[in-house]
């Protein structure tokens, strides 16, 4: 009677160990996250990008996220679930005595073959890539901004997201950013902005 007893207790503990494993076990689409989390600019920022119209643009994070798709070799992945970079933090500075404008509706974003009208914070996710839907940024003399820019590719699945470019192993995804700045007296350039790479680090 004490061995059955004793053997059904063994068996009662074991199952709720797995029970318990299964409960903390992560989930693909957390651990996508967790990928997601780690990523950062895989070269040196740098100093902070000036131009000849006094605008001072600083690189200050990627941004990242998650995405689902069919499994790709040589890519982070945990099953269909991919971390992502969405888009990059930047800060914009005016050191000019006028007022800028950045044209984000006459702007662009790129990567790879991809390129569109840059998807900002603030902005609804189905307004994406919509150029009369796209905000100027306004930045009197001596203000800065801080902007977060996203690829305009977004989509519903249970929530909304950007879809953002799946990161390779040992590898980085490089953006970049082409602005239109209009001054007060209406004199415009087109700036190219070079962002620094960014993955998920080896060591």
């Amino acid at each position: 009677m004490k061995r059955s007893v004793s053997i059904t207790i063994v068996f009662l503990l074991l199952v709720l160990t797995m029970s318990s494993s299964a409960a903390f076990a992560k989930s693909d689409v957390e651990k996508a996250r967790d990928a997601a989390n780690k990523v950062v600019f895989l070269a040196a920022v740098g100093d902070p990008q000036q131009f000849d119209n006094g605008l001072v643009v600083t690189f200050k994070a990627p941004a990242s996220g998650q995405r689902v798709q069919e499994p790709v070799a040589g890519y982070y992945h945990f099953d269909w679930w991919f971390p992502t970079i969405d888009g990059v933090s930047c800060k914009f500075k005016n050191t000019s005595d006028q007022v800028l404008v950045i044209k984000w509706s006459e702007s662009a974003i790129s990567t790879g073959s991809f390129s569109g009208v840059p998807f900002l914070d603030g902005m609804r996710y189905t307004d994406a890539g919509n150029p009369s839907a796209t905000p100027d940024t306004l930045i009197p003399p001596g203000n800065s901004v801080q902007k977060d820019i996203f690829l305009p590719r977004t989509e519903f699945k249970s929530y909304w997201r950007v879809i953002g470019e799946p990161i390779p192993i040992n590898g980085s995804v490089q953006l970049n950013l082409a602005i239109k700045v209009v001054d007060s007296k209406g004199a415009y350039q087109y700036l190219n902005l070079q962002v620094p790479p960014a993955g998920i680090p080896t060591t």
